[in-house]
């Protein structure tokens, strides 16, 4: 793979082959050649050698999220849905997860899941931040994903979960505006 990293692809390409002639039966060569494959932009081809590196090994979860990718690159949504529920169900929850499950989801037509579903996993993302950027920044952020979740609510016609969405703005402006100049505050509550 260091020949794939510094663009040689046809060297990586010839030691892939050599180790898949060498062990036909190793789900690693496979699932690496999948991933060369898909980032080379040959999704047909991914899927066939990452389904190979799974039928070999189908515990390896984390590949089948990349198998969910090609399936995606390769125009077949619905499938790569179920692929990414099917890891769902054994992986612990992770932001490659959820951005994987967001991708599958808009393709399936299913956009304001996938918009419902990328919101969590970035709110938790920030808390996972707080210790090391200012509380503040963090805050921002939060603002920005509860304008979003309410835009996504609104859409949705949820009336309780727009409530609850502005009282959460509102929670997290009174946290803002206290680290905010005062010449700031103004024009932004204005705003709100």
């Amino acid at each position: 793979t260091l020949a794939w990293k510094h663009a040689e692809f046809e060297v990586a390409r010839e030691y892939f082959d050599l180790a898949l002639q060498s062990d036909p039966y190793l789900p690693q060569a496979h699932g690496s050649y999948g991933l060369f494959l898909l980032e080379r932009g040959e999704p047909q081809r991914a899927v066939a050698a990452i389904e190979r590196a799974l039928a070999y090994d189908p515990t390896w979860e984390a590949l089948r999220l990349d198998f969910a990718r090609a399936l995606l690159a390769a125009g077949d949504p619905a499938r790569a849905q179920r692929e990414v529920e099917r890891a769902a169900a054994v992986m612990p929850p992770s932001d490659r997860l959820e951005i994987v499950r967001g991708d599958a989801l808009q393709a399936t037509g299913r956009a304001a899941e996938a918009r419902q579903a990328a919101i969590p996993v970035a709110r938790a993302s920030l808390d996972l931040q707080l210790r090391h950027r200012p509380t503040a920044q963090i805050d921002l952020a939060h603002l920005d994903l509860w304008a979003r979740q309410l835009l996504v609510d609104t859409a949705a016609k949820d009336a309780g979960a727009v409530k609850g969405d502005v009282t959460a703005l509102e929670w997290t402006w009174d946290r803002v505006a206290r680290a905010v100049a005062s010449s700031d505050v103004s024009p932004i509550e204005a705003r709100l």
